[in-house]
Protein backbone atom coordinates (compact mmCIF):
# COMPACT_ATOMS: atom_id res chain seq x y z
CA UNK A 1 0.00 0.00 0.00
CA UNK A 2 1.17 3.59 -1.18
CA UNK A 3 1.12 6.52 1.02
CA UNK A 4 2.03 10.66 -0.01
CA UNK A 5 3.08 12.69 2.79
CA UNK A 6 3.20 15.85 1.83
CA UNK A 7 5.28 18.46 3.93
CA UNK A 8 4.59 22.02 3.95
CA UNK A 9 6.99 25.09 4.25
CA UNK A 10 5.24 25.83 7.66
CA UNK A 11 6.72 22.25 8.37
CA UNK A 12 2.97 21.34 8.76
CA UNK A 13 2.61 17.41 7.69
CA UNK A 14 -0.71 16.10 5.45
CA UNK A 15 -1.14 12.84 4.20
CA UNK A 16 -2.10 13.02 0.31
CA UNK A 17 -4.48 10.70 -1.24
CA UNK A 18 -4.35 11.25 -4.74
CA UNK A 19 -2.53 13.42 -7.46
CA UNK A 20 -5.19 16.27 -7.41
CA UNK A 21 -5.55 16.34 -4.23
CA UNK A 22 -1.84 17.16 -4.24
CA UNK A 23 -2.49 19.87 -6.82
CA UNK A 24 -4.96 21.46 -4.97
CA UNK A 25 -2.41 21.49 -2.10
CA UNK A 26 0.19 23.55 -4.07
CA UNK A 27 0.66 26.91 -3.90
CA UNK A 28 2.75 29.23 -6.74
CA UNK A 29 6.47 30.26 -5.91
CA UNK A 30 6.77 27.59 -2.85
CA UNK A 31 8.78 24.70 -1.87
CA UNK A 32 7.70 21.41 -0.86
CA UNK A 33 8.73 17.94 -0.15
CA UNK A 34 6.54 14.89 -1.33
CA UNK A 35 7.33 11.26 0.62
CA UNK A 36 6.40 8.55 -1.64
CA UNK A 37 6.35 5.34 0.97
CA UNK A 38 5.03 1.81 0.78
CA UNK A 39 4.74 -1.62 3.24
CA UNK A 40 8.51 -2.58 2.04
CA UNK A 41 11.02 -0.01 3.10
CA UNK A 42 13.21 -0.18 0.52
CA UNK A 43 10.88 1.52 -2.26
CA UNK A 44 11.01 4.69 0.28
CA UNK A 45 11.64 7.77 -1.75
CA UNK A 46 11.37 11.56 -2.24
CA UNK A 47 10.63 14.35 -4.19
CA UNK A 48 11.95 17.71 -3.43
CA UNK A 49 9.45 20.24 -5.87
CA UNK A 50 10.27 23.89 -6.12
CA UNK A 51 8.08 26.01 -8.30
CA UNK A 52 9.36 29.72 -9.47
CA UNK A 53 7.88 31.76 -11.81
CA UNK A 54 5.78 29.10 -13.94
CA UNK A 55 8.65 26.45 -13.66
CA UNK A 56 9.80 23.98 -11.69
CA UNK A 57 12.98 22.10 -10.29
CA UNK A 58 12.54 18.33 -8.63
CA UNK A 59 14.87 16.72 -6.80
CA UNK A 60 14.43 12.92 -6.10
CA UNK A 61 15.72 11.25 -3.22
CA UNK A 62 16.32 7.23 -2.66
CA UNK A 63 17.35 6.17 0.60
CA UNK A 64 19.30 3.07 -1.05
CA UNK A 65 20.50 5.04 -4.82
CA UNK A 66 20.99 8.45 -4.02
CA UNK A 67 19.73 11.75 -5.18
CA UNK A 68 19.49 13.80 -8.49
CA UNK A 69 18.24 16.86 -9.96
CA UNK A 70 16.09 17.23 -12.79
CA UNK A 71 17.69 18.88 -15.93
CA UNK A 72 16.34 20.85 -18.47
CA UNK A 73 16.70 20.06 -22.24
CA UNK A 74 19.56 22.43 -22.72
CA UNK A 75 21.13 21.76 -19.52
CA UNK A 76 25.51 22.41 -19.51
CA UNK A 77 27.28 20.99 -16.25
CA UNK A 78 29.94 23.02 -16.45
CA UNK A 79 27.55 25.88 -16.12
CA UNK A 80 25.41 24.50 -13.45
CA UNK A 81 28.54 24.04 -11.22
CA UNK A 82 29.41 28.14 -12.07
CA UNK A 83 25.91 28.76 -10.85
CA UNK A 84 25.65 27.29 -7.80
CA UNK A 85 24.21 29.28 -5.03
CA UNK A 86 22.67 29.70 -1.69
CA UNK A 87 20.37 32.14 -2.83
CA UNK A 88 18.86 30.22 -5.78
CA UNK A 89 18.98 26.88 -7.98
CA UNK A 90 20.47 27.34 -11.57
CA UNK A 91 17.78 27.86 -14.57
CA UNK A 92 19.02 24.54 -15.81
CA UNK A 93 17.16 22.48 -13.52
CA UNK A 94 13.83 24.31 -13.88
CA UNK A 95 11.12 22.42 -16.00
CA UNK A 96 8.19 23.88 -17.67
CA UNK A 97 5.32 23.55 -14.82
CA UNK A 98 2.83 20.97 -16.93
CA UNK A 99 6.02 18.76 -17.39
CA UNK A 100 7.63 18.97 -14.13
CA UNK A 101 3.59 17.95 -12.87
CA UNK A 102 3.53 15.14 -15.74
CA UNK A 103 6.88 13.87 -14.01
CA UNK A 104 5.32 14.34 -10.08
CA UNK A 105 2.03 12.19 -11.20
CA UNK A 106 4.74 9.47 -12.70
CA UNK A 107 6.79 9.89 -9.32
CA UNK A 108 3.68 9.21 -7.33
CA UNK A 109 2.41 5.99 -9.05
CA UNK A 110 5.81 4.39 -9.17
CA UNK A 111 8.15 6.19 -6.55
CA UNK A 112 11.23 6.44 -9.35
CA UNK A 113 12.55 8.76 -11.37
CA UNK A 114 11.00 8.97 -14.54
CA UNK A 115 12.86 8.48 -17.79
CA UNK A 116 11.14 11.20 -19.49
CA UNK A 117 13.58 13.82 -18.24
CA UNK A 118 17.24 13.65 -17.56
CA UNK A 119 19.08 13.62 -14.30
CA UNK A 120 22.03 15.15 -12.99
CA UNK A 121 23.45 12.93 -9.88
CA UNK A 122 23.84 15.01 -7.16
CA UNK A 123 26.95 13.97 -5.96
CA UNK A 124 28.67 15.36 -9.38
CA UNK A 125 27.43 18.83 -8.13
CA UNK A 126 29.79 20.91 -5.68
CA UNK A 127 30.40 24.29 -4.75
CA UNK A 128 32.34 26.89 -2.78
CA UNK A 129 32.17 30.17 -1.16
CA UNK A 130 35.37 32.11 -0.29
CA UNK A 131 34.62 35.14 2.46
CA UNK A 132 37.57 37.40 1.52
CA UNK A 133 39.80 39.57 3.59
CA UNK A 134 38.13 43.02 2.19
CA UNK A 135 34.30 41.16 3.10
CA UNK A 136 33.30 39.85 -0.14
CA UNK A 137 31.97 37.02 -0.92
CA UNK A 138 32.96 35.23 -3.71
CA UNK A 139 31.41 31.68 -5.29
CA UNK A 140 32.73 29.29 -7.60
CA UNK A 141 35.80 31.84 -9.11
CA UNK A 142 37.97 30.85 -11.79
CA UNK A 143 40.89 29.33 -10.25
CA UNK A 144 43.28 31.20 -12.57
CA UNK A 145 42.07 34.95 -11.59
CA UNK A 146 41.66 33.29 -7.52
CA UNK A 147 45.76 32.67 -8.32
CA UNK A 148 46.60 35.84 -9.79
CA UNK A 149 44.46 37.85 -6.97
CA UNK A 150 46.13 35.58 -3.99
CA UNK A 151 49.23 35.05 -5.46
CA UNK A 152 50.67 37.25 -7.85
CA UNK A 153 48.60 40.70 -6.41
CA UNK A 154 49.37 39.52 -2.54
CA UNK A 155 50.01 42.45 -1.22
CA UNK A 156 46.59 44.20 -2.78
CA UNK A 157 44.09 41.16 -2.10
CA UNK A 158 45.81 39.82 1.64
CA UNK A 159 46.10 43.63 3.23
CA UNK A 160 42.71 44.72 2.35
CA UNK A 161 41.45 44.97 5.28
CA UNK A 162 42.03 41.51 7.85
CA UNK A 163 44.45 39.00 5.63
CA UNK A 164 41.79 35.91 6.13
CA UNK A 165 39.97 34.39 3.35
CA UNK A 166 37.37 31.62 5.11
CA UNK A 167 36.26 29.41 2.43
CA UNK A 168 34.01 26.47 2.63
CA UNK A 169 33.08 23.79 0.60
CA UNK A 170 30.19 21.98 -0.46
CA UNK A 171 29.65 18.73 -2.66
CA UNK A 172 26.35 16.88 -3.41
CA UNK A 173 23.94 16.78 -1.20
CA UNK A 174 25.13 19.41 0.91
CA UNK A 175 25.68 21.38 -2.23
CA UNK A 176 22.54 23.23 -1.02
CA UNK A 177 22.33 22.96 2.29
CA UNK A 178 24.52 25.96 4.63
CA UNK A 179 24.85 22.95 7.61
CA UNK A 180 26.99 20.40 6.19
CA UNK A 181 30.40 21.54 4.70
CA UNK A 182 34.51 21.59 5.40
CA UNK A 183 36.56 24.39 5.71
CA UNK A 184 40.09 25.62 4.49
CA UNK A 185 40.75 29.16 6.61
CA UNK A 186 43.74 31.22 5.09
CA UNK A 187 45.69 33.85 7.09
CA UNK A 188 48.65 36.03 6.02
CA UNK A 189 51.31 36.66 7.93
CA UNK A 190 52.26 40.46 8.81
CA UNK A 191 55.97 40.57 7.66
CA UNK A 192 57.68 40.47 4.17
CA UNK A 193 57.89 37.19 4.04
CA UNK A 194 54.36 36.74 2.09
CA UNK A 195 53.57 33.28 3.94
CA UNK A 196 50.33 32.19 4.68
CA UNK A 197 48.89 29.94 7.34
CA UNK A 198 46.11 27.19 6.70
CA UNK A 199 43.30 25.38 8.99
CA UNK A 200 41.31 22.84 7.92
CA UNK A 201 37.96 21.08 9.14
CA UNK A 202 35.14 19.61 8.36
CA UNK A 203 32.90 17.82 11.27
CA UNK A 204 35.70 14.41 11.95
CA UNK A 205 39.53 16.93 11.56
CA UNK A 206 41.53 19.83 12.56
CA UNK A 207 44.37 20.72 11.10
CA UNK A 208 47.07 22.84 10.65
CA UNK A 209 49.78 23.53 7.58
CA UNK A 210 53.12 22.80 8.85
CA UNK A 211 56.36 24.14 7.09
CA UNK A 212 58.93 23.67 9.56
CA UNK A 213 58.40 21.46 12.87
CA UNK A 214 61.48 23.24 14.65
CA UNK A 215 59.70 26.50 15.06
CA UNK A 216 56.65 25.42 16.28
CA UNK A 217 57.70 27.09 19.36
CA UNK A 218 58.20 30.33 18.11
CA UNK A 219 55.53 32.90 17.78
CA UNK A 220 54.26 34.70 14.29
CA UNK A 221 51.68 37.39 14.06
CA UNK A 222 49.09 37.46 11.40
CA UNK A 223 47.98 40.54 9.71
CA UNK A 224 44.34 40.16 11.30
CA UNK A 225 46.55 40.03 14.76
CA UNK A 226 46.35 36.48 15.66
CA UNK A 227 49.87 34.66 16.84
CA UNK A 228 50.47 31.52 15.79
CA UNK A 229 53.67 29.16 15.18
CA UNK A 230 55.78 30.36 12.73
CA UNK A 231 56.17 26.49 11.79
CA UNK A 232 52.80 26.49 10.58
CA UNK A 233 53.12 29.25 7.82
CA UNK A 234 53.90 28.31 4.40
CA UNK A 235 55.80 29.80 1.29
CA UNK A 236 52.97 31.58 -0.31
CA UNK A 237 53.59 29.03 -3.68
CA UNK A 238 53.09 26.34 -1.18
CA UNK A 239 50.12 27.38 0.15
CA UNK A 240 48.31 28.26 -3.16
CA UNK A 241 48.81 24.41 -4.24
CA UNK A 242 46.85 23.49 -1.11
CA UNK A 243 44.46 26.36 -1.41
CA UNK A 244 43.65 24.60 -5.33
CA UNK A 245 43.65 21.12 -3.65
CA UNK A 246 41.13 21.93 -1.75
CA UNK A 247 38.73 24.03 -4.14
CA UNK A 248 38.79 21.16 -6.35
CA UNK A 249 38.28 18.27 -3.74
CA UNK A 250 37.30 19.48 -0.58
CA UNK A 251 39.81 17.60 0.97
CA UNK A 252 43.25 18.47 3.10
CA UNK A 253 46.33 18.37 0.07
CA UNK A 254 48.92 15.53 0.20
CA UNK A 255 51.42 18.23 -1.29
CA UNK A 256 51.97 19.85 1.85
CA UNK A 257 52.12 18.90 5.53
CA UNK A 258 49.73 19.01 8.44
CA UNK A 259 49.61 18.30 11.78
CA UNK A 260 46.26 17.94 13.85
CA UNK A 261 45.47 19.94 16.70
CA UNK A 262 45.77 17.14 19.02
CA UNK A 263 49.70 16.95 18.45
CA UNK A 264 49.65 20.56 18.43
CA UNK A 265 48.53 21.00 21.70
CA UNK A 266 51.19 18.55 22.43
CA UNK A 267 54.38 20.96 21.80
CA UNK A 268 55.16 23.00 24.79
CA UNK A 269 54.49 27.17 23.86
CA UNK A 270 53.30 25.94 20.75
CA UNK A 271 50.76 28.83 19.39
CA UNK A 272 47.60 28.19 17.63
Amino acid sequence: MKQFILTMLDGQNYEISDFEELRQKIMPDAEYLLQYTTETSNDDAELKMLFRNGRTALIYFNTCEGFWYSLSEKADISEIIKKMSFRSLPEELFLPEELAWKIIREFMETGTMSEEIEWLEGNLLKHFMMECPNGEDWQNPDLNALYQAMIVDYKNFWYDNNGETITRYYQGKAAWSKRDFCELIAKADCTDDEMIFLEYFNKEKDFYSLYDDTKLSVPKMSLIGDEYSAGLFLPKESAWLAIKDFLETGKPSEKISWISLEELEKIENACY
